[in-house]
């Protein structure tokens, strides 16, 4: 009666939301990832098979909420490096991708919100992905991650 009430989403009572091949925990902290949003993580999906290199490049969500999108993304990626693994160990043909040794994929999630970034290192730890959550305002959190980064090149 709840529901039907107060007219609360079924994924708060729940705490549970279905999204993609993710099954997600979702607080009132967090919005509930919209099925429009599959459609981001198609568009990396597609990218990568015009350049799979980019699987070694660092990825952010901005604002990640319940880490949906970084979460999909990092599975995406993971995905794409273990493809070029064995690409690069079956192929006697050196493309660009082969030439890159495959690592794990760097992604990167940050929130604002204390509550909201608990939701999503959950959640990344629930889908069995390295996603590393941050806390904080955009890329304020990760200008050390870079900048370290950059020192170390």
């Amino acid at each position: 009666t709840t529901r039907l009430t107060d007219r609360v989403p079924l994924q708060y009572l729940t705490n549970l939301s279905e999204w993609r091949d993710l099954s997600l925990v979702v607080t009132r902290a967090v919005l509930i990832p919209r099925p429009e949003t599959e459609l981001m993580v198609d568009f990396v999906v597609d990218v990568l098979r015009e350049t799979p290199e980019l699987a070694n490049k660092p990825w952010a969500d901005l604002g990640t909420g319940s880490g949906a999108l970084a979460i999909g993304i990092a599975k995406e990626l993971e995905r794409t490096v273990q493809g070029m693994g064995s690409r690069t160990s079956s192929s006697i043909e050196t493309t660009t991708a082969a030439k890159e040794t495959p690592s794990r994929p760097r992604v990167y999630a940050v929130d604002f919100s204390p509550a909201a970034a608990a939701v999503a290192k959950h959640n990344a730890t629930r889908n069995g992905v390295n996603v590393e959550v941050h806390e904080g305002s955009w890329f304020e959190p990760l200008r050390a991650v870079f900048e370290g980064e950059d020192a170390a090149q």
